[in-house]
């Protein structure tokens, strides 16, 4: 079975909301890229838009235009992934918890910094009292979502799902995590390449999918998704690859190009190459240089798992 990508939105660290796509020259950011937030005055009246951090804006407001640009009030199903999920809110309420030690205080930080307080929110916005799950497996939140919503539309095949992905960065969270060489110190986007040094550019964003499994016009379709766990050599990678593609009838020159998660880490970024090894003399974008962690949310670095 297929699935169908009926919309998409996604607010990012470029100029990508409402419906841009990503810009010919990319804004670059030092030490961590941020969103590039809308005007949410349209989406919340100004009350409940004071309340909520701007990741949970940023969620439903993306939601609902990805609902409108393909032409429904509610989906069947929301289903969301997220590594961390509301970071700001939770750091808020760790805080407010050590100012009083470890008093009363008051309970929005708290409702607001849960996994699942960004399905629940559009599921009251759009009225969808339908399938609800939020997976928090960390790297690999996205795509078990996007497994979940395929299991959910090989069952329900005229049904459409909002498909999520969602995460954060703050400066606190930045700032620890440095110190054990997840994030690089002083780089930027720009040098994703040049900088050899251990650890990724951090990063945010948000993006939505609309999916369904029947096919009701020009759409891009996803024909299959594959995750693996496997030693990282690169025989390994090759060996994977080689079985999605003779799976699929097809040989390596006949994948127009491949798009990875190459982040600047300089540990993680050898598997990818890897790849390109396999993919020789096919172009491979280095898609962080824009987004950073928006293209797994996008996609696009299931070079490995999807194949159109």
């Amino acid at each position: 079975m297929a699935l169908y990508i009926q919309s998409t939105q996604s607010i990012s660290p470029q100029d990508t909301f409402p419906g841009k796509g990503l810009p010919s020259t990319p804004l670059l950011y030092t030490p961590y890229l941020k969103n590039v937030l809308p005007d949410f005055k349209s989406y919340f009246p100004p009350l409940e838009q004071r309340r909520m951090n701007n990741l949970i804006k940023s969620a439903v407001a993306c939601a609902v235009e990805t609902l409108k640009d393909a032409g429904i009030q509610k989906p069947d199903a929301i289903i969301t992934g997220t590594g961390l999920g509301c970071v700001t809110d939770t750091e808020k309420f760790l805080h407010n918890i050590l100012d009083s030690d470890e008093g009363l205080v008051t309970p929005t930080a708290f409702i607001q910094s849960t996994y699942n307080i960004i399905g629940a929110l559009i599921a009251i916005h759009c009225k969808c009292y339908g399938y609800n799950v939020v997976y928090a497996h960390k790297t690999m939140s996205f795509e078990s979502a996007l497994l979940d919503s395929y299991l959910y539309l090989s069952d329900n095949e005229n049904h459409t799902v909002l498909l999520g992905g969602f995460d954060e960065i703050t400066e606190e969270s930045f700032n620890l995590k440095k110190n054990v060489n997840i994030y690089k110190v002083n780089s930027s986007n720009e040098k994703i390449l040049s900088d050899k040094t251990p650890g990724s550019i951090a990063g945010e964003s948000v993006t939505f999918f609309l999916l369904t499994g029947k096919q009701t016009g020009n759409q891009v379709e996803i024909k299959s998704i594959n995750t693996y766990s496997y030693k990282k050599t690169t025989e390994a990678i090759h060996n994977e690859i080689l079985k999605v593609i003779t799976y699929h009838n097809l040989k390596s020159e006949d994948i127009d190009a491949i798009i990875t998660g190459i982040n600047g880490d300089s540990g993680n970024d050898q598997n990818y190459f890897g790849i390109a090894d396999f993919f020789q003399r096919l172009p491979m974008p280095i898609t962080k240089i824009y987004v950073v962690n928006l293209i797994r949310h996008l996609l696009l670095d299931f070079g490995l798992r999807i194949f159109h």
